[in-house]
């Protein structure tokens, strides 16, 4: 446990300069920033899903990520609780999750 420690400590002195930058400028570098208009902040969400990765129940893992500024501000990568029969339905459920978030 302590070498674990030690581990996150070295990490946290090598990356203190790091950072999530949320702002007009960073977003206009991501993708899909194309005809926003200067200065305004806009979200943008992504999601996927591997249909049946789970070989023991073929249930499919999905997972979203929501940005605001280019930053990000939401995400999650779960296993699907219903059995996908093709991987437009896999990927349907894990957009679901990315709707009922930014809905939220």
């Amino acid at each position: 446990m302590v070498a674990a420690g030690e581990r996150v400590a070295k990490y946290l002195g090598q990356t203190a300069t790091v950072g999530l930058q949320y702002s007009a400028a960073a977003q206009r570098r991501q993708k899909g920033a194309d005809g926003v208009e200067p200065g305004r902040l806009f979200l943008t969400a992504f999601s996927d899903a591997s249909w049946a990765s789970e070989p023991e129940d073929m249930t499919s893992v999905g997972g979203f990520i929501c940005c605001v500024g280019g930053g990000p501000t939401a995400w999650e990568s779960k296993k699907q609780v219903d059995e996908a029969l093709s991987s437009v339905e896999s990927d349907y459920m894990a957009l679901f999750g990315a709707i009922r978030e930014v809905v939220w």
